[in-house]
């Protein structure tokens, strides 16, 4: 595990390749689909903004999420890094669609409600799909934070410029399985231009760090009690109340809304029938007064 820290710290990232297998990324693949409205409504459901899908409820609701995030291994190599206890500060899948421009240059030493931070930190990328060809992936060679001056460092235009022609960066390709890990501190971006990509998204920091979004866990999950992961998952920390990134209707795409409008409509009459103030008082009236259960004669 320290050598793989070593790494980090020596070339700013690393990929661990056939870190997961293929059969347990199909299963976590699957908390990016549902036949539901994705918006923010506080299920365990993805949501979506644009053509970009996020889970965020994953730790809670897949078993296989919740054993790659907590593995003892890589709770070792963020220690090793971090020169601390870890904690866990963000979970998620996510799905970028081709063509989505959503994930231009940026860092991610940034405190969940969106201010930078100095801390240490690394995070976290598992394919669940191939992405060999286009390598959609890239992270640059540049430090965001100042530790001297402990103050972030912005990158010129000129800079930026060269990084989106390939100089000064690193264009990760990778397989489904392969674990890709660098410095929170290094820009990165992300944008897919021939296939989707999908992926396991976690950050980790020190238990220094004064906050973290807000995570759901299944208790069943934890077989026996462990001090260093409950406080991995941020036992006794404050949370930002909200787990990134929040969405409403409003972020939903156009094919999205007009599906909704469409079930909408094919659901009034059944909503007409089972809110109606007069129907109820109908249905009401005749299983008192005749015990009669309309709901027993439509099954029928």
């Amino acid at each position: 595990m320290e050598d793989i820290a070593e790494e980090i710290r020596t070339n700013g990232w690393v990929v661990i390749k056939n870190y997961t297998p293929k059969i347990i990324c199909d299963e976590i693949n699957k908390t990016l689909k549902t036949n539901k409205p994705l918006i923010n409504i506080n299920d365990p459901l993805p949501t979506q903004r644009g053509e970009y899908v996020t889970n965020k409820h994953v730790l809670s609701t897949s078993l296989e999420v919740f054993k790659e995030v907590t593995k003892t291994k890589i709770r070792g190599i963020a220690t090793s890094f971090i020169g601390e206890k870890p904690l866990l500060k963000n979970v998620r899948t996510y799905l970028i669609k081709k063509g989505d421009p959503r994930f231009p240059w940026h860092a991610d030493n940034i405190n969940p409600d969106g201010s930078y931070d100095s801390s240490n930190g690394i995070v976290c990328i598992l394919y669940l799909t191939d992405d060999v060809e286009e390598g959609t992936f890239w992270v640059s060679n540049f430090d965001s934070w100042n530790k001297e001056k402990n103050e972030k460092i912005n990158p010129t235009i000129q800079e930026f410029s060269e990084w989106e022609n390939g100089k000064g960066v690193s264009r990760i390709k990778a397989k489904k399985g392969d674990l890709f890990i660098f410095n929170q501190n290094l820009y990165h971006r992300h944008i897919a231009k021939k296939y989707d990509v999908h992926a396991l998204f976690f950050q980790i920091t020190g238990e220094s760090v004064k906050t973290t979004e807000k995570t759901t866990i299944d208790l069943s999950m934890i077989y026996e009690f462990d001090k260093d992961l409950l406080t991995y998952l941020g036992l006794g920390k404050p949370n930002i109340g909200y787990s990134n990134p929040s969405t409403d209707i409003r972020d939903l795409s156009a094919m999205e809304l007009f599906n909704i409008i469409y079930r909408a409509i094919l659901s009034l009459p059944k909503s007409l029938i089972n809110h109606s103030t007069i129907i109820n008082k109908i249905k009401h009236n005749l299983y008192w007064k005749k015990k009669i259960r309309l709901s027993d004669l439509f099954k029928k």
